[in-house]
């Protein structure tokens, strides 16, 4: 007999066949895990992002004193919002930043405080955001939820403390120090 009986090639083919399909079941996981933790990647560098854009904003900070946008430097005009001035940096002067949760999505808007019709352009900055919580460190080591606190100086909080609530991810909390 020099060649294969019948029932050799159905066994090899059965056997073929099986490696196959399990050949393709370890692509389609191993591709799913690749989308996974890209998708994954992508979440958290936004939110990375995020952070640092905000911490940026926050080593910009300055005081103003009373104008018609933000009255006497008040930092959160309402709940879920942080409104602040800072430097423009090259461009000179100073300019409103304000961040607000819209739509599960932070948005950030920009504008010059003196100008009634500056351009409010929203910028989203981190989608997937179910709550945030903005709370400053004031001179007497207490957290509140409004800056300027009941004392009414109009001075940079000592540490500004943001918990979000990330769809996937859960409560992130992150302190930073204004300048």
């Amino acid at each position: 007999m020099a060649g294969f009986t019948l029932i050799e090639l159905l066994i090899a083919l059965t056997l073929a066949a099986l490696l196959a399909a399990t050949s393709y079941r370890a692509v389609a996981l191993l591709v799913a895990s690749h989308d996974r933790v890209a998708e994954s990647s992508r979440r958290w560098r936004d939110i990375a992002l995020f952070f640092g854009r905000l911490e940026g904003d926050l080593l910009q900070t300055t005081v103003r004193a009373e104008r018609q946008e933000n009255p006497g430097g008040v930092w959160t005009p309402a709940p879920g919002v942080l409104m602040l001035t800072r430097f423009r940096g090259e461009a000179g002067g100073v300019e409103t930043v304000r961040y607000a949760l819209e739509n599960a999505t932070l948005v950030l808007r920009e504008g010059d405080p003196l100008a009634a019709d500056s351009p409010r352009n929203a910028d989203p900055v981190l989608s997937g955001v179910r709550s945030v919580r903005w709370e400053f460190l004031g001179l007497s080591d207490d957290w509140s939820d409004r800056w300027p606190n009941a004392g009414g100086m109009v001075l940079l909080p000592r540490a500004l403390r943001v918990t979000l609530e990330v769809d996937g991810i859960g409560s992130l909390v992150r302190i930073f120090t204004p300048r």
